[in-house]
């Protein structure tokens, strides 16, 4: 049997993560506003809590590092699309880098690009800080809607009672590269997006 000598990356198989990644976020969204925020000993709640940091992880790492290898073999300048693949990519920016201490000094590789602190970056960066993190954490937004147990504001008859959060969409990413620290926002929406309108046929 001939081997081609190279991983063979499935677009599918990161699709597939994509779309498990975009369902651990819409279900926190769900579970949220249908069990009360102070109540965690529910099975569905006590399941989130107990496995959400892991999947989340996972599924960055692995599409982080199927994407990196799927990039890498199509920098071929001899492969037709190329161009296009490398012009699509460019447009697409799920990250956001907040903080670089000390500030990126100029770069004496040409090769190297530095970001500018607040710098919105493409979709091959962000791969890199997800690879690069030592530290991911999810953040969380007060959410403006009415929860399902808040009866009264439901009704109309009182003010909201109930105040409860779930997670904003955005992961914060922070690191160390050549002795400076990074600290990074990952937009999940947008990196989703961006994968999709990566891969999609």
């Amino acid at each position: 049997m001939e081997m081609r000598g190279s991983y063979v990356i499935g677009t599918d198989a990161i699709l597939l993560k994509a779309y498990r990644l975009h369902g651990l976020f819409a279900t926190n969204e769900v579970l949220a506003r249908r069990y009360h925020p102070k109540v965690w000993d529910q099975t569905a709640r006590s399941l989130e809590k107990r496995f959400f940091e892991i999947e989340l992880a996972s599924l960055l790492i692995e599409i982080a590092a199927a994407l990196r290898v799927l990039f890498d073999q199509r920098l071929d300048p001899t492969d037709q699309q190329h161009a296009a693949f490398e012009q699509r990519q460019m447009r697409l920016m799920p990250l956001t880098i907040m903080v670089i201490d000390p500030p990126p000094k100029p770069s004496r590789s040409p090769n190297r690009t530095q970001p500018h602190p607040s710098a919105r970056l493409n979709l091959r960066f962000a791969c890199n800080k997800i690879i690069h993190a030592n530290e991911v954490q999810p953040l969380w937004r007060d959410a403006w809607e009415v929860h399902e147990w808040d009866i009264g504001a439901r009704l109309g008859v009182e003010e909201r009672q109930i105040k409860w959060q779930s997670l904003s969409g955005e992961v914060r990413l922070s690191g160390v590269e050549q002795r400076a620290r990074w600290v990074a926002v990952l937009h999940i929406e947008p990196f989703i997006q961006a994968i999709a309108m990566l891969l999609l046929d």
